[in-house]
């Protein structure tokens, strides 16, 4: 990303002393662009009255209602949906808050803790079509998957179930770079087609796929073999 095209970003943080500390971080990167900043959750809607940004980074202790409504709100808008990477920065670190950000359509949750140059960091992976994880969550997440029975995710497709999912060319293609390792902006050079592209087709996947993130659009196609890696 240059500065000829900027990573746009908009922040909703209700803390002065984060929202001032965010903004002046992704300021001072050559390689984002604060398009915008709210410190509610009314005056975070009214931000997507205007232009679609590349990321949304929201708290969710809001003093008028939760981000996730914000983040909830952006699914029901295809044009942001389709452009705007979600990440989640909050004093929050429960299970219950991680996955109803996940749920809701988050990428990425960030504890309240981050260096600024690994902030940048997360962003940029965020936007290359990562999910960047705390590592104190993703610990827990590891803990909660590693505490479940063998037999759950395997049951589903031995059941016999008639459901078919049909993925287009263009959707298995994008999925089988993605298991491969290859950013979104890399699956865009690759297939000669924009980053928006790749992401539309994408959402597409998360919405047959019945998912709402990339590691679980890729469990998922995997196990019902529509990509290999």
């Amino acid at each position: 990303m240059s500065k000829a095209n900027p990573i746009s970003i908009l922040i909703v943080e209700d803390k002065p002393e984060f929202l001032d500390e965010f903004s002046r971080t992704v300021s001072s990167a050559p390689d984002m662009y604060l398009a915008g900043t709210a410190s509610t959750l009314a005056a975070g809607l009214a931000l997507l009255n205007g232009e679609p940004v590349d990321v949304l980074l929201v708290d969710l202790g809001l003093p008028d209602g939760s981000g996730l409504e914000l983040i909830r709100e952006i699914a029901l808008r295809p044009t942001w949906r389709e452009r705007c990477e979600i990440m989640v920065v909050s004093v929050f670190a429960d299970e219950a808050h991680v996955m109803s950000a996940i749920e809701a359509g988050a990428s990425g949750y960030l504890v309240k803790d981050s260096a600024p140059t690994s902030f940048l960091q997360q962003i940029r992976e965020l936007h290359a079509g990562g999910s960047p994880i705390s590592p104190v969550i993703a610990r827990k997440l590891l803990g909660r998957l590693a505490a479940l029975p063998p037999s759950l995710g395997i049951e589903p497709a031995l059941s016999g179930s008639t459901d078919v999912i049909e993925l287009a060319e263009s959707e298995r293609r994008v999925l089988s770079y993605a298991a491969r390792g290859y950013t979104y902006d890399e699956v865009a050079e690759l297939m000669g087609v924009t980053r928006h592209t790749v992401l539309s087709y994408v959402k597409r996947c998360y919405r047959k796929l019945q998912v709402n993130s990339k590691t679980e659009a890729l469990y998922e196609a995997r196990r019902l073999g529509l990509v290999r890696d």
